[in-house]
């Protein structure tokens, strides 16, 4: 026989997270429904109007986006980034020391060229599939560049309904 039991504490720190949860999805929603409201993403939209945190916590279709540089355009969708990457100007030397490895040295490059919403949000190409070794599937990489622009995906052409009919 087995019981489930939690503390008191645990239970204020789980209904407070459910709040703050349950609060920034209506946030995004509003963002979502401010930004259809004022046209954005009907077109090509310029990235920075990008309601991110409204698709990164979009529920229900779980709709995926088109995104472009103006040159390249794929289907995307939108998370919240997990740590921040870093790019170096000079790489670190790697040393395992300890049982632990090491990065002594080098010079990061805090990368002014990328936007800043690039720090908080990756965009991922949901054309493109990750595999692990033995091509289990891993996840969808990153899109391979910085994207300028977005919209919607096009709705699909409404089907005749034929009351009867034969289509044929």
């Amino acid at each position: 026989m087995m019981r489930m039991e939690n503390s008191p504490e645990y239970e204020a720190k789980m209904e407070a997270y459910r709040k703050k949860s349950a609060r920034e999805a209506s946030q995004a929603k509003k963002a979502l429904a401010a930004a259809v409201k004022a046209g954005h993403g009907m077109d090509w939209t310029p990235i920075d109007k990008c309601p991110f945190a409204a698709f990164c916590l979009w529920s229900g279709t779980n709709d995926a986006i088109l995104v472009t540089d103006g040159e390249t355009v794929t289907v995307a969708r939108i998370s919240k980034r997990f740590g921040a990457p870093v790019f170096y100007k000079k790489e670190p030397e790697t040393i395992y020391r300890d049982g632990m490895m090491w990065s002594i040295g080098g010079e990061e490059d805090p990368r002014p060229d990328l936007p800043k919403w690039w720090w908080t949000w990756e965009i991922k190409d949901e054309l493109e599939r990750e595999t692990w070794a033995y091509g289990e599937p891993a996840g969808q990489p990153e899109v391979d560049f910085v994207a300028t622009h977005w919209r919607f995906l096009p709705a699909p052409p409404m089907a005749r309904r034929s009351r009867g009919k034969s289509n044929g």
